[in-house]
Formats: structure tokens, C-alpha cells, sequence
């Protein structure tokens, strides 16, 4: 993900080496307190190992549903804060893998977006042809 970002060369590819505590900011991006520490840096590489090794214990037994594994996945995963930047960015991530791996599909937001915009754009095509009671049909 971070590939061509020449400001995160220094920690691409890598746990992170420093703390980086979640902080609260103002709408002037001044820091007015701290949400949450998470874990020092030496315990990252263990602790994402214990993560992935529960995910998978959890998905093999099978008594709880895909999207409760996911979500508590996902919050344990944000709490650990395992690189220096873009934590939020790789959990986005992480979460449509997952919701993949189960069979779920998802769309992206600007994906959504264009799509509402055909639809809204053919239904004023009807209307101003006099046709607004035409039934559409589904796609697929």
C-alpha cells in the first residue's frame, strides 16, 4: 500500500518502532487528548500472531457467525496499532478480505455513489418522458 509514498519509506514494510497512541483532534487538527495507548512495540509481532492464530482457531470450530470473527478481529486488530501510520487504512482492508473469505460482497462508496447516479439519471430520463410509473427491473 505504500509503495510509491516516498514519507513513509522510512517504516514501509514494517511493525511499527515507536509508540503511536490514538489521539483526539480539534477541527484546527490541535491533539485535545488521548483515546488509547496501544500495545508497546515489542509485543506487536507476537500479539498479531495470536490474532491471526484465533481468527483461525475461531473460523475452524465454527460456533460463531463470520461477522461477529470479523468485527472482533477488526477491533483487536485497531487496538494492537501495529504500524506506525495508515493502521486504519490496512483494517479497511483487512475487513473486505475477510468479508470476502465468507462470501460477502461488498462495493466501494464511490462505486455505490456512480451507481445511485445512473439510477437517479434514468429515473429523471422517465420522468421527463412521461413514463415515471415504468417499472425498472432489477440488474443481473
Amino acid at each position: 500500500m505504500l509503495v510509491h509514498s516516498e514519507k513513509d519509506a522510512r517504516h514501509k514494510g514494517n511493525y511499527k518502532f515507536g509508540s503511536n497512541h490514538v489521539e483526539a483532534k480539534d477541527h484546527n487538527g490541535n491533539v485535545v487528548g488521548t483515546i488509547f495507548d496501544s500495545i508497546p512495540p515489542y509485543l506487536v509481532k507476537n500479539e498479531i500472531q495470536e490474532l491471526i492464530d484465533w481468527y483461525n482457531w475461531t473460523v475452524d470450530i465454527k460456533t460463531k457467525h463470520p461477522l461477529i470473527i470479523i468485527a472482533n478481529f477488526i477491533f483487536e486488530y485497531l487496538a494492537i496499532h501495529s504500524f506506525q501510520d495508515r493502521n486504519g487504512r490496512t483494517s479497511r482492508l483487512l475487513t473486505n478480505l475477510l468479508l470476502l473469505k465468507h462470501s460477502y460482497l461488498f462495493l466501494m462508496n464511490t462505486l455505490l455513489k456512480q451507481i445511485k447516479l445512473i439510477i437517479t439519471w434514468h429515473l429523471i430520463k422517465l420522468k421527463l418522458h412521461g413514463r415515471q410509473n415504468q417499472k425498472i427491473l432489477p440488474l443481473g
